[in-house]
């Protein structure tokens, strides 16, 4: 294809997604070099708002089709940060598979011609691409992995693994982890070559950074049309706002482990799910080594704790997500003392999935009272309230105020307080709460 025709395409292209294509028409040289390297079956990571559309328009996506064996290629223009250890890294665990990851590094210069559109950060446009001596040549491939940038612009990556993740990835060598000190943006691109490569990445995430990760993570997905197809596993310590953005952007399984035991068993079960995964891990608020709780992530959906039935002031269960049974175990040890028949049920996967147990167990208490620390229209209590409202012998409440055992504890017990003087008649006969 001819640079015109290749030039009325992404022209073309650029009208029907409404994006601008002055990025992409000066990739034009970098599409005929990479036509020329990338085989059949191979396949190039090459996000449209960094001149992947120029890629798209060149009618040769390279998708692999069931080949045993292949090389991911990733482009991305210089400017953004690079760790030649952590994609050399990468390509070395891909090779257990028989696969390659190989780094594109375009060249930019600006054109004078060019009237700036963008910041300057994104001025850096491409006019020229590594050239490679032959076609299909091991030679060629070699010469791939030269960086253009100086590694000295870029301090060393902390290499050190928590001990969280240290045991799960010394399971399979087909797992990777990307920790915080790598810039975030390489952090999701490495994931997506990792995972378009056949290895398992597990990306973890700071406080505030479930947002710009969901993007990034959407707009790498999105480019390789491979929606739902390629699997990451995302942690976060403690972070709850993390929760509602990771499920309203990337719709995936939020689990929340009790425990750092309970989070092992959550990373082992997230690891032989097909879908992508979000962990959210519980920190400060795990529950003690003395409250340890190994059950399996295969059966239960949600787990019963600190249960006693012998109270005779009432009954209340108390419905958190697994990184707030701690306070809400603290909760619960204060209602008993006050006479209070009490449980609490800590869901692991949000939303919960087996309503109908959790129903069963609901309908046998007096009060229910579902908590989560989102905003009232928030987090899966509104959701989980209203379903639970067809039990009508059971008052359900739901509260995102009281985050710590003594308020949730006082707030159960005044509301129990208040609603057992709106009883009916025929409750008093019932006389439940005697």
């Amino acid at each position: 294809m001819t640079s015109n025709a290749l030039s009325e395409k992404i022209i073309i292209l650029a009208r029907q997604l409404n994006k601008d294509p002055l990025l992409a028409l000066r990739c034009i040289p970098a599409v005929s070099e990479l036509a020329g390297i990338v085989e059949d079956g191979d396949i190039v990571i090459w996000p449209e708002d960094m001149g992947g559309l120029a890629w798209i328009a060149g009618g040769k996506p390279y998708r692999n089709k069931g080949s045993k064996a292949y090389t991911v290629f990733c482009v991305f223009p210089d400017y953004t940060p690079y760790s030649e250890e952590l994609w050399h890294g990468l390509d070395i665990a891909a090779s257990s598979l028989n696969n390659r990851i190989i780094t594109i590094r375009l060249n930019s210069v600006v054109s004078p011609a060019v009237q700036p559109r963008y910041p300057r950060i994104l001025q850096r446009l491409l006019d020229k691409f590594f050239s490679a001596a032959a076609i299909n040549t091991d030679k060629n491939r070699s010469n791939l992995f030269i960086n253009p940038i100086s590694t000295k612009s870029y301090p060393e990556i902390d290499t050190q693994i928590p001990e969280l993740f240290s045991k799960w990835l010394d399971k399979s060598i087909r797992r990777v982890f990307f920790n915080s000190p790598i810039d975030l943006h390489q952090r999701i691109m490495a994931a997506t070559a990792a995972a378009t490569a056949g290895l398992l990445p597990m990306i973890s995430l700071e406080r505030g950074e479930a947002a710009t990760a969901s993007s990034l993570i959407m707009r790498f997905r999105d480019s390789l049309n491979e929606k739902g197809k390629l699997k990451f596993l995302l942690s976060v310590e403690e972070d709850w706002g993390a929760v509602s953005i990771i499920k309203s952007v990337l719709d995936i399984p939020v689990l929340t482990p009790l425990s750092d035991a309970d989070f092992q068993g959550a990373l082992d079960w997230a690891s032989e799910s097909e879908k992508s995964i979000f962990l959210l891990a519980p920190g400060k608020s795990s529950l003690p080594v003395r409250a340890l709780h190994k059950s399996s992530w295969e059966s239960s959906e949600f787990l019963i704790l600190k249960e006693k039935k012998d109270g005779s002031a009432g009954s209340v269960l108390l419905i958190v997500p697994g990184v707030y049974a701690r306070e809400a175990g603290k909760a619960a040890d204060l209602l008993y003392k006050k006479n209070f028949s009490i449980a609490v049920a800590a869901l692991r996967f949000l939303p919960p999935v087996d309503l109908e147990n959790l129903k069963k167990t609901a309908e046998q208490y007096d009060l229910v009272i579902v908590s989560d620390p989102s905003e009232i229209f928030g987090g899966f209590k509104a959701e989980l309230g209203l379903s639970l409202m067809s039990l009508k012998d059971t008052h359900i409440a739901v509260t995102d105020k009281y985050h710590n055992g003594k308020d949730l504890a006082m707030f159960a017990e005044r509301l129990h307080r208040e609603d057992r003087f709106h009883r009916t008649v025929d409750d008093v006969k019932r006389d439940r709460w005697r």
